[in-house]
């Protein structure tokens, strides 16, 4: 009698290759056996104003990753009435990818149309944005939410400009990301106005 034992050696095969695919993404370190969780207030730039309430935001709208890890970076600051500079980034880190930036500094465009254009298209499609109530002029996406508002009340770059681009984003929905990056921006927006000493109502709705 004949026996056809090929048929038996071929799924055989093909499992092996699946237990030693897997023991090798176990060995290192990688989904599924990579841990994942969220964002802690302790990993949030201090850029991005009170803790709490932007650890929420980013729990939202930020991928599960193993580890996290935020800097700031201060370009400009303001330190008394005749200085018309500010400027900071925040950087955030998933498994050490950047994974979002958000940006706030001291500018003035001729108009909003003009500021939307050269500060917020540059980084996402024009298509992709919608306007919501903040500053003179605020518009966000699943991938960014930006606003232009009243700092100085004379001088030169008189509005702060705070955006937050999401590089890489969660399994959220468009909707629910978009407003989690309006939170954010709202309250970085905070924050840069308070730093940079403004004196004219920011127009932001925000606790801090």
């Amino acid at each position: 009698m004949k026996i056809n034992r090929p048929k038996i050696l071929i799924p055989a095969g093909v499992a092996l290759v699946v237990v030693l695919a897997m023991a090798m993404l176990y060995a290192l370190d990688l989904p599924p056996f990579k841990e994942t969780r969220e964002i802690k207030a302790g990993e949030v730039c201090g850029s991005l104003g009170d803790a709490a309430r932007a650890e929420t935001a980013l729990k939202q709208i930020l991928p599960k990753k193993s580890e996290y890890s935020s800097r700031d970076d201060t370009t400009a600051s303001r330190v008394d009435e005749k200085d018309s500079s500010y400027g900071t980034y925040c950087f955030i880190y998933g498994d050490g990818k950047q994974i979002a930036v958000a940006r706030a500094e001291l500018v003035e465009y001729e108009n909003t149309d003009q500021w939307v254009k050269e500060v917020v298209e540059q980084l996402v499609p024009a298509s992709s944005l919608t306007p919501f109530d903040a500053g003179d002029r605020a518009v966000a996406s699943s991938r960014i939410a930006a606003v232009y508002s009243p700092c100085l009340s004379r001088g030169a770059s008189r509005y702060l400009s705070v955006h937050v681009h999401l590089k890489e984003r969660g399994s959220a929905s468009d909707s629910e990301i978009r407003s989690g990056l309006i939170e954010l921006v709202e309250n970085a927006t905070a924050y840069a106005h308070s730093r940079a000493r403004c004196d004219l109502p920011s127009k932001v709705n925000s606790t801090n």
